[in-house]
């Protein structure tokens, strides 16, 4: 028996012995006699799609990319086939090894082709941050924070982990404000025009307040709070002034 295979098919030939024999298409085949034939199609993908392809001997996996046709081993079967996932410019996905449990990150635009042992955890969008918008960040695995400013457009990484969002201090040129860490006790002072963001630890303990403006007729008295010393300030006259 003479049988007719086109391109996009193949034969599975299985002989009485039980070995297994393919025989991909273009082509005509002979057929002895005392085999049974099981006619397949070749798998098409296109750019988008991939497959994975499991060996029933072995039962190790793999995957198969477009764009492609894939003609299946005498041992293989198809697992799956599927189209890959599309994220945006502004999204990550979180890809997750089923085997190990170990994620990663893919970050947009790209279409996400997962391996043979991955799945797709899920799609997040990353923080769009402005000038005043600022973030605490974790490491899961150190437990150390830091922090990430705007502008820009923040994507975690996989042992990252978000604390709290919070929104930049603006401080006129007249303005200053006290910082305390809770940690360490110490205090800063930020004075404006400026930005003022926290640190991990840190809190605003007194302000923002304005200024005392002193000229060549005022003066300020100061006492240092660590040691109690007083300074007198005044101004000192100059060109601008007279």
């Amino acid at each position: 028996m003479c049988l007719s295979i086109p391109e996009n098919e193949q034969l599975l030939v299985k002989h009485l012995s039980g070995s297994r024999q393919i025989v991909n298409g273009p082509r005509c085949y002979i057929a002895p006699c005392c085999v049974r034939i099981e006619r397949r199609e070749a798998i098409v993908l296109d750019s988008t799609e991939y497959c994975v392809i499991r060996d029933e001997y072995t039962g190790a996996a793999q995957r198969q990319c477009g764009p492609a046709m894939y003609h299946l081993k005498a041992s293989e079967t198809l697992v799956s086939k599927q189209p890959g996932h599309k994220i945006g410019p502004a999204e990550y996905a979180i890809i997750q090894n089923k085997e190990t449990g170990q994620l990663r990150h893919v970050i947009g635009p790209s279409l996400v082709v997962p391996q043979a042992n991955e799945s797709v955890s899920s799609t997040q969008r990353a923080n769009k941050l402005s000038s005043l918008q600022y973030l605490h960040i974790r490491s899961i695995s150190s437990g150390k924070v830091r922090v990430e400013k705007g502008p820009q457009l923040f994507t975690p990484a996989v042992d990252d982990e978000l604390v709290r969002e919070l929104t930049a201090i603006p401080l006129k040129e007249n303005e200053y404000a006290k910082v305390a860490d809770k940690q360490s006790g110490s205090v800063r002072v930020v004075r404006g025009e400026a930005l003022l963001f926290l640190g991990p630890t840190e809190e605003v303990c007194d302000g923002p307040k304005r200024g005392h403006n002193v000229d060549v007729n005022s003066a300020v008295l100061l006492r240092d709070q660590s040691t109690g010393q007083l300074q007198v300030l005044r101004c000192v006259p100059c060109g601008a002034c007279l």
